[in-house]
């Protein structure tokens, strides 16, 4: 049982590793997170991201993503919710930034439970997740390596556990370099903007995707 080769390995976790590392939503939520907040924002914002990949995993190993990865109609309405939640978080980044002195107040604002929830949120919302646990994984079925349902099972853990190893390298080396940066409300203020144009802006590109 799980009888693969090395070169199956390797492809599929160079791909993987490629595929985290890609820069998008998830990611620049939780970098934003770290900047404004510190590692423990940082790390709550990725503990919402993985608990929406592990939602997304479960649901394409329960075949629900690919009924909707399958209805054109289901995922444009994602397709177009994501979209408008990216933009929502945006401008509100923007919009807290707009006086330095609203950043230590938004960043209070933001507790544990809605880091977590937004988190969840932008990785349920992004129809590409979707279509990565539905045409991605099922390639990595090996005909004579195991049950079908048991290989896609191992290779959704595999995914899991990779995200928090590469997300939190990342989130303790921007925590470092916030430190470093310094967390005056000045510099916050300029973090927030980029945020915001950067979520912005992948809103608008998510809604001009033809998927």
């Amino acid at each position: 049982m799980f009888d693969y080769t090395y070169l199956h390995w390797t492809y599929f976790l160079t791909a993987c590793v490629l595929i985290i590392i890609v820069p998008g939503p998830d990611m620049a939520y939780m970098l934003g997170r770290t900047f404004s907040g510190g590692r423990r924002h940082g790390l709550i914002a990725m503990s919402g991201v993985m608990t929406g990949a592990v939602l997304q995993g479960t649901a394409a190993f329960a075949g629900l993503a690919a009924v909707i990865a399958a209805s054109p109609a289901a995922l444009g309405a994602i397709k177009w919710a994501g979209a408008a939640w990216l933009v929502w978080l945006g401008i509100g980044a923007l919009r807290a930034s707009a006086s330095p002195l609203a950043v230590d107040r938004t960043s209070a604002a933001h507790g544990p439970a809605r880091i977590w929830r937004d988190g969840v949120l932008i990785n349920l919302l992004n129809p590409k997740a979707i279509l990565f646990f539905v045409a991605f994984l099922p390639q990595q079925v090996v005909a004579g390596a195991g049950p079908a349902w048991a290989q896609m099972a191992l290779h959704c853990v595999v995914v899991w556990l990779m995200g928090p190893l590469i997300y939190g390298a990342m989130i303790l080396a921007g925590a470092r370099l916030g430190t470093r940066i310094g967390r005056s409300p000045r510099v916050l203020g300029w973090i927030n903007r980029a945020v915001g144009v950067v979520f912005v802006g992948f809103g608008i590109k998510l809604a001009a995707t033809r998927l």
